[in-house]
Protein backbone atom coordinates (compact mmCIF):
# COMPACT_ATOMS: atom_id res chain seq x y z
CA UNK A 1 0.00 0.00 0.00
CA UNK A 2 3.26 2.84 1.34
CA UNK A 3 4.64 1.60 -2.05
CA UNK A 4 1.61 2.82 -4.01
CA UNK A 5 1.09 5.67 -2.33
CA UNK A 6 4.61 6.84 -3.11
CA UNK A 7 3.80 6.73 -6.87
CA UNK A 8 0.78 8.89 -6.68
CA UNK A 9 0.43 11.28 -9.73
CA UNK A 10 -1.34 14.19 -8.49
CA UNK A 11 -2.33 17.30 -10.40
CA UNK A 12 -2.67 21.05 -7.92
CA UNK A 13 -4.70 23.39 -10.54
CA UNK A 14 -6.24 26.78 -9.66
CA UNK A 15 -8.90 27.83 -11.98
CA UNK A 16 -11.75 29.78 -12.77
CA UNK A 17 -15.27 29.19 -13.78
CA UNK A 18 -15.57 27.40 -16.82
CA UNK A 19 -12.51 25.64 -16.13
CA UNK A 20 -10.15 28.49 -17.09
CA UNK A 21 -6.26 28.53 -15.88
CA UNK A 22 -5.21 31.60 -18.05
CA UNK A 23 -4.90 33.95 -20.68
CA UNK A 24 -2.06 33.27 -23.52
CA UNK A 25 -1.27 37.35 -23.47
CA UNK A 26 -2.41 38.31 -19.93
CA UNK A 27 -1.20 35.02 -18.15
CA UNK A 28 -3.11 34.08 -15.13
CA UNK A 29 -5.52 36.10 -14.07
CA UNK A 30 -5.70 36.48 -10.17
CA UNK A 31 -2.89 36.34 -7.60
CA UNK A 32 -4.57 34.31 -4.28
CA UNK A 33 -2.08 34.42 -1.16
CA UNK A 34 -4.34 31.82 0.08
CA UNK A 35 -4.27 29.95 -3.32
CA UNK A 36 0.07 30.35 -3.55
CA UNK A 37 0.46 29.11 0.24
CA UNK A 38 -1.69 25.91 -0.13
CA UNK A 39 0.53 25.19 -3.09
CA UNK A 40 3.75 25.27 -1.78
CA UNK A 41 2.16 23.59 1.28
CA UNK A 42 1.63 20.66 -0.32
CA UNK A 43 4.66 20.46 -2.91
CA UNK A 44 7.23 21.08 -0.53
CA UNK A 45 10.00 18.96 -1.22
CA UNK A 46 8.31 17.15 -3.88
CA UNK A 47 8.91 15.89 -7.35
CA UNK A 48 7.33 18.61 -10.03
CA UNK A 49 6.07 17.88 -13.37
CA UNK A 50 5.71 20.96 -15.60
CA UNK A 51 5.63 22.24 -18.87
CA UNK A 52 8.54 24.94 -20.38
CA UNK A 53 5.99 27.96 -20.56
CA UNK A 54 4.62 26.99 -16.39
CA UNK A 55 8.13 26.25 -15.41
CA UNK A 56 9.68 29.92 -17.39
CA UNK A 57 6.47 31.26 -14.68
CA UNK A 58 7.30 29.59 -11.65
CA UNK A 59 10.67 29.85 -11.50
CA UNK A 60 10.94 31.87 -8.33
CA UNK A 61 8.32 29.06 -6.65
CA UNK A 62 10.89 25.95 -6.46
CA UNK A 63 12.33 25.49 -3.12
CA UNK A 64 14.87 23.51 -1.32
CA UNK A 65 13.94 19.90 -1.60
CA UNK A 66 11.46 20.56 -5.39
CA UNK A 67 13.15 18.05 -7.97
CA UNK A 68 11.05 19.81 -11.11
CA UNK A 69 10.85 18.05 -14.80
CA UNK A 70 9.97 20.28 -17.58
CA UNK A 71 8.10 18.54 -20.38
CA UNK A 72 9.94 20.54 -23.85
CA UNK A 73 9.96 19.66 -27.22
CA UNK A 74 13.72 20.48 -26.53
CA UNK A 75 14.43 19.04 -23.52
CA UNK A 76 18.19 19.05 -24.19
CA UNK A 77 18.76 22.63 -24.34
CA UNK A 78 16.60 22.67 -20.86
CA UNK A 79 19.20 20.16 -19.37
CA UNK A 80 22.11 22.53 -20.30
CA UNK A 81 20.64 25.67 -19.02
CA UNK A 82 19.41 24.79 -15.72
CA UNK A 83 21.03 21.59 -13.70
CA UNK A 84 18.69 21.32 -10.82
CA UNK A 85 15.60 19.66 -12.69
CA UNK A 86 14.77 16.95 -15.06
CA UNK A 87 13.81 17.55 -18.85
CA UNK A 88 11.62 15.09 -20.81
CA UNK A 89 9.73 14.98 -24.44
CA UNK A 90 6.39 13.92 -22.96
CA UNK A 91 4.68 13.73 -19.67
CA UNK A 92 4.84 9.54 -19.35
CA UNK A 93 9.02 9.46 -19.63
CA UNK A 94 8.93 12.59 -17.10
CA UNK A 95 6.62 10.92 -14.72
CA UNK A 96 9.33 7.44 -15.35
CA UNK A 97 12.29 9.36 -14.77
CA UNK A 98 10.58 11.26 -11.28
CA UNK A 99 9.86 8.16 -9.64
CA UNK A 100 13.16 6.68 -10.81
CA UNK A 101 15.02 9.66 -9.24
CA UNK A 102 13.64 9.39 -5.95
CA UNK A 103 9.98 8.01 -3.81
CA UNK A 104 7.29 10.08 -2.71
CA UNK A 105 4.02 11.45 -5.03
CA UNK A 106 4.65 13.80 -8.12
CA UNK A 107 2.91 17.09 -8.47
CA UNK A 108 1.50 17.90 -12.53
CA UNK A 109 1.79 21.81 -11.94
CA UNK A 110 0.37 22.60 -15.85
CA UNK A 111 0.11 24.34 -17.96
CA UNK A 112 -2.79 23.12 -19.94
CA UNK A 113 -1.43 20.58 -22.34
CA UNK A 114 0.34 19.19 -19.73
CA UNK A 115 -2.89 18.65 -17.69
CA UNK A 116 -4.52 16.80 -20.60
CA UNK A 117 -1.89 14.36 -21.13
CA UNK A 118 -1.31 13.99 -17.45
CA UNK A 119 -5.08 13.35 -16.83
CA UNK A 120 -5.19 9.96 -17.52
CA UNK A 121 -2.57 9.20 -15.22
CA UNK A 122 -3.40 11.06 -12.28
CA UNK A 123 -4.28 9.31 -8.85
CA UNK A 124 -5.76 12.91 -7.47
CA UNK A 125 -6.25 15.92 -8.59
CA UNK A 126 -6.15 18.91 -5.79
CA UNK A 127 -7.83 21.82 -7.01
CA UNK A 128 -8.63 25.23 -6.34
CA UNK A 129 -11.91 26.50 -7.99
CA UNK A 130 -11.78 30.22 -7.77
CA UNK A 131 -14.90 31.68 -8.13
CA UNK A 132 -15.94 34.36 -10.60
CA UNK A 133 -15.73 34.33 -14.59
CA UNK A 134 -12.57 35.54 -16.22
CA UNK A 135 -11.46 35.29 -19.56
CA UNK A 136 -8.65 32.86 -20.86
CA UNK A 137 -7.70 30.69 -23.72
CA UNK A 138 -5.83 27.89 -22.09
CA UNK A 139 -8.21 25.36 -19.64
CA UNK A 140 -8.07 22.63 -17.29
CA UNK A 141 -9.74 19.42 -18.90
CA UNK A 142 -12.77 17.97 -17.89
CA UNK A 143 -12.34 15.33 -14.74
CA UNK A 144 -15.63 14.94 -13.18
CA UNK A 145 -16.48 11.82 -14.58
CA UNK A 146 -13.70 9.83 -13.88
CA UNK A 147 -13.15 11.65 -10.10
CA UNK A 148 -14.87 11.84 -7.42
CA UNK A 149 -14.89 14.76 -4.75
CA UNK A 150 -13.71 13.82 -1.22
CA UNK A 151 -12.99 16.86 0.36
CA UNK A 152 -13.84 20.70 -0.02
CA UNK A 153 -12.96 23.71 2.26
CA UNK A 154 -14.67 27.30 1.21
CA UNK A 155 -13.02 30.43 1.65
CA UNK A 156 -14.59 33.84 1.38
CA UNK A 157 -12.61 37.11 -0.30
CA UNK A 158 -10.87 38.95 2.04
CA UNK A 159 -8.11 41.72 1.95
CA UNK A 160 -5.54 39.51 0.84
CA UNK A 161 -7.40 37.44 -1.60
CA UNK A 162 -9.39 39.15 -3.83
CA UNK A 163 -11.82 36.05 -4.77
CA UNK A 164 -13.87 33.80 -2.65
CA UNK A 165 -12.64 30.23 -3.73
CA UNK A 166 -13.11 26.54 -2.81
CA UNK A 167 -10.04 23.96 -2.18
CA UNK A 168 -11.46 20.71 -3.53
CA UNK A 169 -9.63 17.28 -3.07
CA UNK A 170 -10.87 14.70 -6.05
CA UNK A 171 -9.52 10.68 -6.41
CA UNK A 172 -10.37 8.69 -9.25
CA UNK A 173 -13.25 5.95 -9.09
CA UNK A 174 -12.25 3.06 -8.49
CA UNK A 175 -8.97 3.79 -7.10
Amino acid sequence: MEANRDRRVIAIAAMGEGRVLSDAETGIPWDLPRDRAFFRQQTQGEKLLLGRVTYDEMRGWFREGHLPCVVSRTPEELALADLHHLAARAVESAITALHERRSGPIFVCGGAAIYQAALPLCDELLLTRVEGQFNGDRFFPAWESEFQRVSQERFEADEENAYAMRMERWIRLGG
